[in-house]
């Protein structure tokens, strides 16, 4: 039965895949959006462009340190020196020019928040810096010193202002972000209390000047660690970073034991990203019926997990931290990815995706668009992966990898897609569309059109006591590179063509288990359940090997060794960037945090609509 241990989540979609009777109802197509051909030139270029610029983050938090640590020494009248023109230079050069160009520099990554808060903070040390310069005369338009602090202080204030509102935005970033932006925050505080509190001589109050300079030092020597995290690496990083999450907490939900209807949320270990992994908060996860059979069937799969274990694969959130030698993300970006903690190749509880940090690894992981809610996106990684170990693995179809509109080159070879209307089958019609083969399909008619948007040129329907002479028919004279089999029954009927077309490719990659119509409800019918399974799984195996047929059951989570690069991810970060990728599946969101987990395990094993069951985190 170990057999039969994972991809029994083939059941979002048609009846003709349910497995366990789930249909869908009525076409699934989200879409966000067909860009013409010279959008799509246009947004091409645009991430071309991003590519070429590195992080400015460690630039301007150095500027800005540095121009703070200065003034903080003035204010704290170190060695007697209060005349503060020593720091117009770095203010005008260190922390205004470069930290303004900085933002500048984010603006060109796609960073909002870090380039509004680089720049920002830019035109602050310059005009800062301006007031000081006599030329200027904005000390000679006051008519006393009183006043001109004065008005210093209503400009502190109103960055004050700003470093709060900046503040809330950051209240779920690491604890050394969220530490400086509370320590620049008293630091303007006490500094524009201090000059709008004069002393008698129209000096700035002198004991808020001082805490005012305490705080600046403490902010300066945060931005310079953050700083130098930002610059470390794997190679000159020392032991001098320290991990960011260690102020994190983290919340799992944790199936007790085997065959347990119970699921109980508690605290967890935060988990530490390694090199060339992420550390994601979860906003979103998808169920998918896999995990409910793994609860339901306990060690007669995935016999090498532990318990109390997480479940899940499909995840959605924000990058909070990355590890080492990690090269396509950076903190703040939205991703959903695919969770390994159920594979033997996976960090099992690290990687587990019902908590609420989860470690993802880089090649799993794409960015979600801008606009894209991270619920629709949580549906993606599961279905999109086992789609890509069907079309592109070397020992099932191996088709040549999938590209952008731009650079798509027709192969003249068609590809069967037997299930084209559930969620592995939109997938697979989108990506062997784009690693450029004709796709024919099957689907229930009233799917046609759907499936048909996504780039099939013909659709079947797999119920017609004539689909497969009809298919036949239809790949006369045309070579064929092989079939993917998902659904009910769907192996042989794939055999059954491949073998009857000559030109064709003996491949056919199997997407789905021959499964008893019935899931078991008991231990007691677990043994009948058993028995069938192992006499379809037989009979099937005896009709492809007899066959000639070179056919394979896939395993999504194999990517995880046949594409180390992450070309796929790649190519659906971009994909869904352009506007050239759909998502497979309409959902339905069962509750609010990770204490709907139980209910929404429930709900996907009657789940009949063909959308799939979300629960968000946020």
């Amino acid at each position: 039965m170990s057999s039969a241990r994972t991809e029994m989540d083939r059941s979002s979609g048609d009846k003709e895949t349910a497995f366990w009777s789930a249909q869908e109802d009525g076409p699934e197509k989200t879409s966000y959006g067909v860009a013409t051909a010279q959008q799509e030139a246009a947004r091409q270029k645009d991430i071309e462009f991003r590519q070429k610029f590195g992080d400015a983050g460690p630039l301007g938090l150095s500027g800005f340190a540095f121009a703070t640590f200065l003034t903080a020494l003035v204010n704290l009248n170190v060695h007697g020196v209060t005349i503060p023109n020593i720091v117009i230079g770095p203010a005008l050069a260190y922390g205004g020019l470069a930290q303004l160009l900085s933002g500048m520099w984010d603006i060109a990554n796609g960073n909002t928040v870090s380039a509004t808060i680089a720049c920002s903070y830019g035109c602050f040390w310059i005009s800062f810096a301006i007031s000081m310069i006599p030329s200027f005369n904005v000390r000679d338009a006051y008519p006393t010193l009183a006043d001109y602090n004065h008005a210093n202080g209503l400009f502190l204030m109103g960055f004050f202002i700003f470093s709060v509102a900046i503040t809330l935005c950051s209240m779920k970033s690491n604890v050394f972000s969220l530490t400086l932006c509370l320590l620049v925050n008293c630091t303007w505080l006490f500094l524009g209390v201090a000059n709008l509190w004069t002393e008698e001589s129209g000096a700035p109050n002198n004991v808020l000047l001082k805490c005012g300079g305490v705080t600046g030092l403490l902010v300066s020597f945060t931005a310079w660690y953050l700083m130098y995290e930002g610059l470390a690496n794997r190679q000159n990083r020392s032991g001098l970073v320290i991990s960011s999450t260690m102020e994190l907490s983290n919340k799992a939900a944790y199936l007790l034991s085997p065959n347990s209807p119970l699921i109980e949320v508690k605290s967890a270990p935060v988990p530490r990203p390694g090199p060339n992994e992420l550390l994601i908060r979860v906003e979103a996860v998808a169920i998918n019926p896999v995990d409910a059979v793994k609860q339901s069937m306990g060690n007669m799969m995935f016999e090498w997990l532990t318990y109390p274990l997480i479940l899940g694969y499909d995840v959605a959130g924000q990058v909070i931290k990355v590890g080492a030698d990690v090269n396509q993300f950076k903190e703040g970006d939205r991703i959903v990815g695919l969770a390994a903690g159920m594979d033997k190749r996976g960090r099992r509880p690290d990687e587990g995706a019902f908590q609420e940090l989860v470690v993802i690894r880089e090649h799993l992981a794409i960015k979600i668009p801008t606009g894209m809610k991270s619920a629709h996106a949580s549906v993606l990684p599961l279905t999109a992966v086992t789609t890509a170990c069907a079309l592109f693995q070397k020992d099932q179809l191996a088709l040549q990898m999938p590209q952008p509109k731009a650079l798509r080159k027709p192969t003249g070879e068609t590809v069967l897609i037997w299930g084209a209307s559930t969620s592995v089958g939109k997938n697979a019609v989108q990506l062997a569309v784009a690693a450029g083969y004709n796709v024919i399909a099957t689907a229930s008619p009233k799917n046609w059109d759907a499936v048909r948007s996504l780039g099939a040129s013909a659709v079947f329907d797999y119920r017609s006591s004539s689909v497969i002479d009809d298919i036949v028919t239809s790949l006369k004279g045309k070579k064929c590179a092989g079939a993917v089999a998902i659904g009910q029954g769907s192996l042989v009927k794939c055999v059954d063509i491949v073998t009857m077309i000559p030109s064709a490719a003996k491949k056919v990659a199997q997407v789905t288990l021959d499964m008893p119509a019935s899931p078991p409800t008991s231990k007691l019918s677990m043994v009948p359940f058993v028995a069938k399974y192992l006499w379809l799984s037989s009979t099937n195996r005896l009709k492809v090997m007899t066959s000639g047929v070179r056919s394979k059951f896939v395993f999504g989570t194999d990517i995880m060794e046949w594409d180390v690069e992450g070309k796929i991810a790649l190519y659906l970060s971009e994909a869904l960037e352009l506007g050239e990728y759909d998502l497979p599946s309409e959902i339905r969101v069962i509750g609010s945090g990770l204490e709907s987990i139980s209910e929404a395990l429930h709900e996907v094993r009657n789940e009949t609509s063909g959308k799939k069951i979300v629960v968000v985190l946020e």
